[in-house]
């Protein structure tokens, strides 16, 4: 968590092992010992941050499948709260390599789209999609949808006087990505026009 705290501030190349393990309390040669060097450690941190992200997303699609709007709202809402004291350092993780030009930011990115391939594609065989919707722009659109308040979050927070991921503002996320999933991409009745 210290690494993934450093480098969401200073970026990968602005960060040292040293700094790394002053915060962590821990010696210099205890990181090299575990993780061989700084890039080993990323990695490591990347291991763990698409664990933990995706372990999350995983079991929020399941729990919220089949819930009303309202219900998977306030889950979400709950899930924010269980994971409030790690959830900032991830963001800022997240937000860095997404920003980052870089095939770190790229590999990252690509780790974390394959986990709404997958939702897509489980919404896709169990015969919830519209048949009128485009599966790769639809995984595309999620992960703009997803993405957005995590990169947006400072301006909007700026903007607002409030976080994103404030419950009241999550909430209302929630609210409004699931009404488009379900009146939309989920709603095999609707045509799209």
């Amino acid at each position: 968590m210290a690494g993934m705290r450093q480098i969401a501030q200073l970026g990968f190349d602005g960060v040292t092992v040293r700094s790394i393990a002053a915060e962590a309390d821990v010696s210099i040669g205890l990181i090299k010992h575990h993780f061989g060097s700084k890039d080993g450690l990323r990695t490591a941190i990347d291991e763990h941050f698409l664990k933990r992200s995706g372990a999350a997303m995983y079991r929020a699609l399941k729990v919220t499948h089949g819930m009303s709007v309202e219900e998977a709202a306030a889950y979400e809402v709950q899930w924010l709260e269980q994971y409030s004291e790690e959830w900032p350092d991830f963001v800022s993780y997240l937000r860095r390599a997404i920003l980052e030009a870089s095939p770190w930011g790229q590999k990252l990115y690509r780790r974390y789209f394959e986990s709404i391939r997958h939702a897509v594609d489980t919404w896709d065989a169990s015969g919830e999609l519209n048949p009128n919707i485009d599966r790769l722009w639809l995984q595309l659109l999620y992960s703009f949808l997803l993405l957005g308040p995590l990169v947006m979050d400072p301006q909007i927070k700026g903007m607002l006087g409030k976080s994103t991921y404030e419950p009241s503002m999550w909430t209302r996320y929630h609210r409004a990505m699931g009404v488009l999933l379900q009146q939309g991409a989920l709603h095999k009745d609707k045509k799209l026009s």
